[in-house]
């Protein structure tokens, strides 16, 4: 009986110190090597499942390589996806130019002395005929907005009658609306060069001319006595583009200097060599 006593005491023993090795190993983490004095090796089977219990309660297992692949892939594909080029942004484009052409032909009615709206819109309508080119290069049909609308783009035609409003009140006033489009549309235009990388030149040429376009605006309303703050834009852009001189872009030979040669895609649109336009000074 107490022969019996006493190898139950030793197995508890042993039993103990295979708990406390098996909770070392973990507490070590996957690059602890396993024990090797004698218990360990005659209990394998023990030890094993020690280790795995403990593992269990203790540990957060890192997930399959194949789950931690999967999950990378779905990563990837949103992040694609959420920075892909999007037709509608072409679109809207589109109806940028026919909303500048519009208001400006709207407020040079009602300001007829102030020079841009008297010149901008022979401009803005190259521009137009410009990204239906490129509509037209990427299989997307011009949008036909709907009865009692200007356009079909979210929000365009409330904010077109939101400009012209403004524009009414006051020469400073049409003056800043027409610095305030410009500012949106080189944003936008910016933004479509990155989407639409085979359109980058053509597309680059109308913030060109953009560039030109919010120049004149501005100058003639500090002449008024008026301030733009920086919306679509940084600051810092705005400053860079007013110390800026005027380039060449597609509303017809802008500064003088030759405009870019049209691209396939755009060839017979309004993107190449037109009468000459200094931006309305």
């Amino acid at each position: 009986m107490a022969r019996e006593k006493a190898r139950a005491k030793d197995k508890e023993k042993a039993n103990a110190r295979v708990r406390a090795t098996a909770a070392d190993h973990v507490a070590a983490g996957p690059t602890a090597r396993f024990p090797t004095d004698p218990i360990h090796h005659s209990s394998p089977g023990r030890f094993a499942r020690a280790v795995r219990v403990l593992s269990i309660k203790k540990l957060s297992p890192r997930p399959p390589v194949k789950h931690r692949v999967l999950s990378a892939l779905i990563l990837l594909a949103t992040h694609l996806s959420a920075s892909a080029a999007d037709p509608s942004d072409l679109v809207r484009l589109y109806e940028d130019e026919i909303l500048a052409l519009d208001l400006y032909v709207a407020l040079g009615k009602i300001h007829p002395d102030i020079r841009p709206f008297q010149n901008i819109p022979r401009s803005e309508a190259m521009h137009r005929e410009t990204m239906a080119g490129i509509l037209k290069a990427e299989g997307i049909e011009l949008p036909k907005p709907p009865e009692g609308k200007r356009f079909v783009s979210e929000g365009l035609d409330e904010t077109f009658a939101k400009w012209l409003a403004e524009g009414v009140k006051s020469e400073a006033d049409a003056c800043r609306v027409g610095v305030r489009l410009e500012d949106h549309d080189i944003a936008e235009l910016r933004k479509a060069q990155a989407g639409f990388p085979k359109h980058k030149e053509t597309l680059a040429a109308l913030e060109a001319a953009s560039n030109n376009h919010f120049r004149a605006f501005h100058r003639n309303l500090k002449s008024r006595g008026g301030d733009y703050k920086a919306e679509a834009l940084p600051a810092a852009d705005i400053q860079k583009i007013l110390d800026g001189e005027n380039d060449c872009g597609a509303c017809g030979n802008v500064c003088g200097k030759p405009a870019p040669q049209p691209t396939p895609e755009t060839s017979g649109n309004g993107a190449g060599r037109g009468r000459r336009y200094r931006g309305g000074r």
